[in-house]
């Protein structure tokens, strides 16, 4: 930060791998109108939040952070669907971060570190179809999410000016505390989906993320 030990930043993660057989990117639309709400027009992930840095000394920050990812990967009609699957993620991600610099020349820096996270929200999945001879019902939960996890993260900034950075990072996520409850049932959501319908790590532990972002240095 060659302008002052403060950084504010504008960021998103376009891709996500949450390794729960949702895409890494949304390649058709999926939103319409007004519902969901998608800041890229139902295309690609919505994923993007801001960050603050604090410099401690020329080779290390503290930095927190808040994300949004909010997303819809399924606008038809269920009564078409027969396999269980996620249909839409809303989740919100806030992180404190230690990191450390590396430069690469004057302009240029590597970094890396990790931290604390705190993810809250819903996922909507699809399980089955109930049907009969007036029709099918279609059993499509909500998985609460109250977790608390551990990340590392590492990646490349650019000074374009004195006051003006850009920058990407490979974010990975693990989970070691999972509320993972569901509005059906008091059982975790792991294991109720495990056990009926033989799905395995839904809710997902794991996040591995590519961001971009734009940064604003003051004193």
């Amino acid at each position: 930060m060659s302008q002052g030990k403060n950084r504010f930043a504008f960021q998103t993660g376009l891709l996500h791998e949450w390794f729960d057989d949702t895409p890494l990117i949304n390649s058709e639309k999926t939103s319409y109108g007004n519902a969901p709400n998608n800041m890229f027009g139902g295309y690609l992930n919505d994923s993007w939040g801001f960050m603050y840095e604090r410099e401690i000394n020329e080779k290390s920050s503290i930095s927190v952070e808040y994300m949004r990812f909010e997303t819809s990967f399924f606008m038809g009609d269920y009564a078409q669907r027969v396999n269980p699957f996620i249909s839409k993620k809303d989740v919100k991600l806030f992180n404190i971060s230690y990191n450390r610099k590396k430069s690469i020349n004057t302009k240029i820096n590597l970094i890396y570190g990790g931290g604390l996270n705190y993810l809250r929200g819903t996922e909507t999945i699809f399980l089955k179809n109930d049907c009969n001879f007036f029709g099918c019902t279609s059993f499509v939960p909500k998985i609460r999410r109250g977790d608390i996890g551990l990340n590392i993260r590492s990646g490349v900034e650019y000074e374009l000016l004195d006051w003006l950075t850009i920058y990407t990072n490979i974010d990975f996520l693990g989970i070691f505390y999972w509320e993972g409850q569901n509005n059906f049932t008091d059982l975790k959501s792991n294991k109720y989906l495990k056990d009926n319908y033989n799905l395995k790590n839904i809710p997902s532990r794991f996040d591995l993320s590519l961001r971009f972002g734009v940064g604003i240095n003051f004193q």
